[in-house]
């Protein structure tokens, strides 16, 4: 079972900033688009090359940005239950040597500890 300090648990939990979203934002909204960042992930660092394709507007890509950001956030709980979920090995296992129940209390432990939102 993983723990705080795991490298995996803390690539679980880590929180991104919205602005680390634009790119993929950007993606989105203009698939055709053709664009690059010169420093942070800000909309006003983005070089727009595509004089023949609209860019999406700020207020479009930061509402984009924020929305996958929620919906990675709202994921945290699945994220951590695959790391702490034991292996398909260990989970037969302990059904084996355990039963049924035994294997169903270790898993609702788990979904306890880490609820869904």
């Amino acid at each position: 079972i993983m723990t705080i300090g795991d490298n995996k648990y803390d690539k679980a939990v880590r929180k991104f900033e919205v602005t680390e979203y634009v790119p993929k934002a950007l993606g989105i909204l203009s698939p055709e688009g053709v664009w690059r960042v010169t420093g942070d992930f800000t909309y006003e660092e983005i070089q727009w090359e595509s004089p023949h394709i609209p860019m999406p507007s700020k207020e479009e890509v930061m509402a984009k940005a924020q929305e996958l950001k929620d919906e990675y956030d709202l994921k945290e709980y699945a994220r951590i239950r695959e790391i702490v979920y034991p292996s398909v090995a260990e989970q037969l296992d302990l059904i084996y040597h355990g039963g049924i129940e035994e294997w169903k209390a270790v898993i609702q432990d788990i979904k306890t500890r880490y609820p869904k939102p």
